[in-house]
């Protein structure tokens, strides 16, 4: 079996399945400003939480909504429900991707695969 992941209609990718399923992964939602960062596109909330074998009552999550400092389109706050006064006074997305590596940090054992790098290259893009 095979998932189709496309990033253009014309060029899909093929992404193989897992050997086993995963024991303990993190779940994660984001809501942006719209659908392309290379037009100003950036996030406004992300929302996480760990799922391991016997926390099914009890995960750990993060939520955190984020000022895009820009405001929002009415057809954003239609689809997320999020409002340009629920973001004021909230962090940048950098501030905001800075906590959630904490987050992970905290709720990841030591030695557990996690890929930094992507998030961190965004990071960089968005501190002052």
């Amino acid at each position: 079996m095979y998932w189709d992941r496309y990033i253009h209609r014309d060029n899909p990718r093929r992404i193989e399945p897992l050997d086993k399923p995963l024991d303990m992964y993190v779940m994660l939602d984001t809501e942006t400003t719209g659908l392309h960062p290379e037009e100003g596109a950036t996030l406004i909330e992300i929302g996480a939480f760990l799922v391991q074998p016997g926390n099914e009552n009890s995960r750990p999550k993060f939520e955190q909504l984020i000022d895009p400092r820009q405001p929002l389109s009415e057809f954003i706050t239609g689809l997320t429900g999020i409002t340009d006064q629920m973001l004021q006074g909230m962090p940048t997305a950098g501030a905001a991707m800075l906590r959630f590596h904490q987050w992970l940090d905290q709720v990841w054992p030591a030695g557990g695969a996690v890929d930094h790098h992507r998030p961190q290259r965004r990071i960089r893009r968005q501190l002052p």
